[in-house]
């Protein structure tokens, strides 16, 4: 390895990447002057850095999951308060699943067959709702996206609905909005099948 290159990995190495700004990283090891990165240049080994390979490009991800982290912590993001916010969306939605039944006579149609739900600690940040069929649960998804502009998914009978710490409240109302313009359109599908 040429002088240059090893002075220009010296100075990585005696840098710790936690404090180091992304955009600083980045244009040191990616520029076309720096020899680390040119054609026909040899790779020499990098103390901290074993598991990157012979080329800098897991660099990248790696400084990006630092810097990520580190907004985490000074915003105290921490997989319990995430979990307690979706557990707080979770409450807001079966609520306004109970009441959407209520004004409905009690019949929710597909959302009536909800998985019952486990304790809080241990719960998923999905609800899934059972359909009768694989068809079915197809339906109540292209539904959700056209009347809601929301995206939900199914596997086989199951149709699921995600929550993360990037939902809010007013996330959940529109939903439930979708939600019920598809119970309504799934139960009007069943009445005209039947009429046929």
């Amino acid at each position: 390895m040429g002088a240059k290159a090893t002075s220009q990995v010296d100075n990585l190495k005696s840098e710790r990447l936690d404090c180091i700004p992304l955009s600083s990283v980045l244009v040191r090891l990616l520029s076309f002057s720096c020899s680390l990165t040119r054609v026909n240049s040899q790779v020499g080994w990098m103390e901290g850095f074993s598991l990157m390979g012979g080329t800098p490009s897991f660099a990248p991800c790696l400084i990006i999951f630092v810097e990520v982290m580190r907004e985490w912590q000074r915003n105290d993001i921490t997989v319990k308060n995430v979990h307690g916010h979706v557990i707080g969306l979770h409450e807001q939605f079966v609520k306004g699943i109970e009441v959407m039944g209520g004004e409905c006579g009690g019949d929710l149609g597909v959302w009536g067959n909800m998985t019952p739900l486990i304790p809080e600690e241990v719960r998923s940040h999905t609800l899934v709702f059972n359909m009768e069929s694989p068809s079915e649960s197809k339906a109540v998804v292209e539904k959700m996206l056209r009347f809601a502009d929301v995206e939900i998914d199914s596997r086989k009978t199951y149709v699921r609905i995600g929550f993360g710490f990037n939902h809010h409240k007013e996330d959940v109302e529109k939903l439930l909005a979708g939600c019920k313009d598809v119970m309504f359109s799934m139960k009007a599908d069943e009445e005209a099948g039947r009429k046929k």
